[in-house]
């Protein structure tokens, strides 16, 4: 496949960029890492308001790095992708992208 800077999957690797660059959002991910919790939960183990924590799931879902299950008034959450295939596509895709934009010699 031949990557160029106009190539849309550019988009792709900068809305993770866009997803790890918040630290609020990496630790609700690591949390998440040991099964799906509700909004409480999350706020409680992190230290963190629940607008807070309200907002930064609202990017995690829609990004698609969360999903939610409600379980009569409750809503959980999980992670929909995991913290290896995240890394798995950047190493591919950040790699390649990158070569062409900035050769290696």
């Amino acid at each position: 496949m031949e990557l160029s800077i106009n190539n849309p999957e550019i988009y792709d690797i900068a809305s993770v960029f866009y997803i790890f660059s918040d630290p609020t959002r990496l630790k609700i991910m690591i949390a998440l890492l040991d099964g799906e919790k509700n909004v409480k939960s999350i706020c409680e183990s992190l230290n963190i308001k629940q607008s807070t924590c309200s907002h930064q799931l609202k990017i995690l879902k829609q990004f698609k790095f969360v999903g939610t299950r409600r379980k009569g008034q409750k809503n959980f959450t999980m992670l929909l992708i995991t913290i290896l295939k995240i890394f798995c596509f950047l190493d591919i895709h950040w790699f390649l992208v990158f070569k062409k934009i900035v050769p290696i010699s």
